[in-house]
């Protein structure tokens, strides 16, 4: 996926120690998003169903969107002896990272030779339950199943969770610094709703909940252009991975465990920073 944001930062210090913050938002404009089903059969977890769907930013008042903040606390160290102009510091805080894809159009992808066995188990399963639904149906590739303007899915997750960091900046000119931070996710939260718009049940059609851990880091290169006035520009690469967690249908009880689940958001950005 591919989309653009804003944010507003601030940063408050006195003695050695500092409080900072960020809170920012945006579109997410394209991207694919793959939905498959899965069976348990002899010859183990087989795909039945997969298609691909366009992201797309989509309706004006309710679009794929992104939004992220974070608020810490932290020490800043004494200068090292062997290179005083070096700063360093480290933080404690709280992140959270909310992303709302909106899939439009379906298009079936290839199936696996065992997916008209897997599907079979799944009707079978369905009619022995005394589900009334028409049983489903294999459909080979490339077949256009929804057109491309209407929204067929929407995927809405959120993790949140603490953070402990270092944080680094060390001066090349009197006007330019490199700066770097790093940070350690041990617990994080997720929340995943997966809503399936054409199928008429209950939304969302899928709830995930589970823990993991993650990383957030960053580099920028800092300009000096006023007394009071920084210009920076720089890379951000963030990642969280699912340890433990589960998929339910939000009408039913039992669960099913989830054996992978990753995120990961990267992107160039460009700072302005104002001293008062």
């Amino acid at each position: 996926m591919t989309g653009a944001s804003n944010e507003i930062f601030f940063r408050a210090s006195g003695r050695n120690f500092f409080i900072k913050g960020l809170a920012g938002g945006g579109l997410i404009l394209s991207g694919t998003l793959r939905d498959e089903d899965f069976a348990d059969i002899d010859a183990g977890r087989v795909n039945w169903s997969r298609t691909r769907s366009r992201i797309k930013a989509g309706n004006f008042g309710d679009p794929s969107r992104m939004a992220i903040a974070s608020i810490d606390v932290g020490y800043q160290g004494r200068p090292l002896s062997v290179a005083p102009r070096f700063r360093w510091g480290v933080f404690a805080g709280y992140t959270y990272w909310n992303e709302v894809s909106d899939g439009y159009g379906s298009l079936t992808q290839p199936l696996p030779d065992a997916a008209p066995k897997a599907l079979a188990s799944v009707n079978a399963a369905m009619a022995a339950g005394g589900d009334d639904k028409d049983p489903f149906e294999l459909s080979p590739p490339g077949i256009v199943e929804l057109p491309g303007n209407l929204r067929v899915i929407r995927n809405n997750r959120i993790w949140h969770g603490p953070r402990l960091g270092i944080e680094l900046a060390h001066p090349l000119t009197d006007s330019l610094t490199l700066k770097a931070e790093f940070a350690f996710l041990p617990a994080l939260m997720l929340h995943d709703r997966d809503s399936h718009f054409i199928d008429g049940g209950p939304m969302p059609s899928h709830l995930i909940d589970g823990w993991g851990i993650g990383t957030q880091s960053q580099v920028a290169l800092e300009w000096q252009a006023l007394d009071n006035l920084k210009l920076g520009v720089g890379f951000r690469y963030w990642q969280a991975r699912m340890t433990s967690g589960s998929m339910r249908a939000p009408d039913e009880r039992g669960k099913a465990p989830i054996d992978k689940y990753t995120s990961d958001r990267m992107g160039g950005f460009a700072e302005l920073t104002y001293a008062f």
